[in-house]
């Protein structure tokens, strides 16, 4: 049985093949060295998300290493997540015959269990990097990226042309028109919507000229802060919320918006800031009723509006500001092979803010398109993917939708503007209506990975409100959560470690350099010391010669009195006697010195008669011996 096993790295966006080598009894990596041929080696498969592979990767296998229908053997290393993804295709019918799956014992933990683990190992080491960079400049845009990529935020970045209705997208997910929309370019600047905390409170917050505008939302009143008088922009401003102070947040919201980027659009644009933040209320109904994860949605001006030359230079500087966004590309199925955004493709896949393993293509407006009412053939996909949005985007999937239908399915058919209305009139039959023959469920037209395309259209089948299901809508709110849930961790993990490797380094770099600078300084001081010293030593030597110089030259004249005092004269006659007198002294020496000779002779000859004459007295007991012990003694005392 061949045996094949897959290696996964989700965090470093790579995927591993080996082969089990029976007569070596080991894994053997494959290699171009080795299976030139083999397409596990190409980009496609070995680079990128692996869940969006699994199909293609199997295939390959079964296609490779299948021989006269036995079961491949396939051991999968990485995440519980992607395993379950890969079980989800080895076990259909057309592959479980096939393909015997098992999970190695080495695994990968999920990111969402080692992403709070990177966020404390943030915080311990957050003081130590204060403590050491000097410079905190250099490592404060990295501390708040890194932030950024480890909070709870989920970043969406809506992108597309100024045509294809990404406002009506983006209130399609709100739940309501909060932005403005028409046929012309209506996004002058980068919105930046987030959900409020209080569903009766809304702010608008940006900067105008020298001023920060605070514009804050109740339901019976608008007010701003500060107010510059005699300003043109404020003036209208005031009037409008006059017209609006009963009516419901959505409204107040939507009426300012359209005063605010009227202006910016067409007066003074650069009088107002490029961001613009909104905090506003969602809509319950949909995602946002369920979901535990705290999004924010960037609405981007159109990359090819010709009415602004300056929106791309808008959207690229909005695009530095993120990080571990979600890019959702909007675009009209007729727009889908437009060739006049090649750098904005490049662009988009070359932001590390963003990642480009999960881009949608949202195909706006589709129930307009021209669609096969039974679906999409392998050769409708085929087409649809070798188109140029698609060719060069294509990552997260495709998800056909009608941005006004979704949008009617959540704000109770009410519209703002008649147009919308008006569509929404003519076609929500053909949505709510099973029975009709122009019934559509666009979520069907998605061209996705198998293995998830079944579990979106599963659940949108199930799902009670048609309108909401069958608009595409609900199919996109599903990726959009199970990006935040499950994919986008682990880029916030890759993300983190990419910042937190620059901090380090930034940090090393710092110590490096303060470490060569004592080192110099060291150095320094040394050189000096040593100079010092050799000054002090000759400085010495000098000092010494000089005092040896002085001594030898006052010597005599020091010494002359004392050599005086020591030296006597004697005459003739006194040196005679002095002489006599010393030969007497030396005679009488030699005198002794005979006599201290005869008794030390002595000495020994009576011990000697002792020791002898006392034997014999013991021996004898003779008074005779006795005596002649006495006797010697006498002698020898003369």
């Amino acid at each position: 049985m061949v045996k094949i096993k897959i290696v996964s790295n989700s965090y470093q966006k790579k995927t591993m093949f080996q082969i089990w080598e029976e007569s070596a009894g080991q894994w053997r990596t494959i290699d171009a060295e080795h299976d030139v041929d083999s397409k596990l080696l190409c980009d496609e498969l070995s680079v990128g998300f692996f869940p969006f592979k699994v199909k293609q990767i199997i295939d390959v296998i079964i296609c490779e290493y299948g021989i006269n229908g036995e079961k491949i053997e396939v051991t999968f290393e990485g995440t519980n997540d992607e395993y379950l993804e890969l079980n989800s295709i080895c076990g259909q019918d057309n592959y479980s015959s096939s393909i015997a799956l098992s999970q190695s014992g080495r695994y990968l933990e999920n990111a969402r269990e080692i992403l709070p683990k990177v966020i404390n190992v943030f915080k311990e080491l957050s003081p130590l990097v204060a403590e050491s960079v000097l410079d905190k400049e250099k490592i404060k845009r990295e501390l708040e990226k890194f932030s950024d990529a480890s909070n709870d935020v989920i970043p969406i970045c809506v992108i597309g042309n100024y045509s294809s209705g990404k406002s009506t997208f983006i209130n399609a997910l709100i739940g309501y028109e909060l932005l403005p929309s028409s046929d012309e370019p209506t996004t002058a600047k980068i919105y930046k919507i987030s959900q409020s905390k209080q569903p009766d409170r809304a702010t608008i917050k940006f900067e105008y000229g020298v001023n920060r505008i605070d514009i804050c939302f109740r339901p019976d009143s608008c007010k701003f802060s500060p107010t510059p008088e005699d300003d043109p922009f404020v003036e209208r401003l005031k009037a409008v919320f006059d017209e609006i102070v009963e009516a419901p947040i959505p409204s107040k919201l939507n009426k300012v918006l359209e005063v605010v980027n009227g202006f910016a659009n067409h007066e003074n644009a650069e009088i107002v800031s490029d961001l613009i933040e909104i905090e506003a209320p969602f809509d319950d109904d949909g995602l946002w009723g369920k979901t535990w994860n705290n999004f924010v949605i960037f609405d981007t001006p159109g990359s090819n509006s010709a009415s602004n030359v300056k929106h791309y230079q808008v959207l690229k500087k909005a695009m530095e500001d993120l990080s571990n966004g979600l890019p959702i590309f909007v675009s009209e199925y007729d727009s889908l092979d437009s060739t006049d955004n090649d750098k904005l493709y490049q662009d988009i896949n070359n932001m590390t803010e963003l990642d480009n393993r999960f881009t949608m293509i949202i195909v706006n407006k589709a129930d307009a398109a021209s669609l096969k009412k039974d679906g999409l053939a392998d050769d409708d996909r085929d087409r649809i993917l070798s188109l140029a949005i698609p060719r060069k985007l294509y990552s997260g999937g495709i998800y056909f939708v009608s941005s006004i239908m979704g949008l009617g399915s959540k704000n109770d058919e009410e519209f703002v503007g008649d147009h919308s209305a008006e569509v929404f009139e003519d076609q929500k039959k053909k949505y709510i209506d099973p029975t009709s023959r122009f019934y559509k469920q666009l979520y069907r037209y998605n061209i996705l990975p198998d293995q998830i395309k079944r579990k979106y259209d599963a659940l949108s089948d199930k799902h009670k409100n048609l309108l909401y299901a069958n608009s595409g809508l609900y199919s996109v709110e599903q990726a959009i959560e199970t990006f935040a849930s499950v994919y986008s961790p682990y880029n916030k993990c890759q993300q983190s470690q990419l910042f937190l490797g620059k901090v380090i380094q930034i940090t090393s770099d710092e110590i490096m350099e303060a470490k060569q600078k004592r080192e110099a300084q060291r150095a320094h001081i040394y050189t000096i010391l040593e100079k010092e010293k050799t000054a002090l030593i000759d400085r010495l030597e000098a000092d010494s010669a000089n005092a040896e110089a002085t001594y030898q030259q006052n010597y005599s004249a020091v010494m002359e009195e004392f050599v005086l005092a020591a030296t006597t004269a004697y005459s003739t006659s006194e040196l005679e006697e002095l002489e006599e007198s010393f030969r007497r002294a030396k005679a009488e020496e030699k005198d002794v010195e005979g006599r201290i000779e005869d008794i030390q002779e002595f000495q020994k000859s009576f011990v000697d008669n002792l020791g002898k004459n006392f034997s014999n007295a013991f021996r004898e007991r003779s008074i005779s011996a006795i005596k002649k012990i006495g006797t010697d003694f006498s002698e020898g005392v003369r």
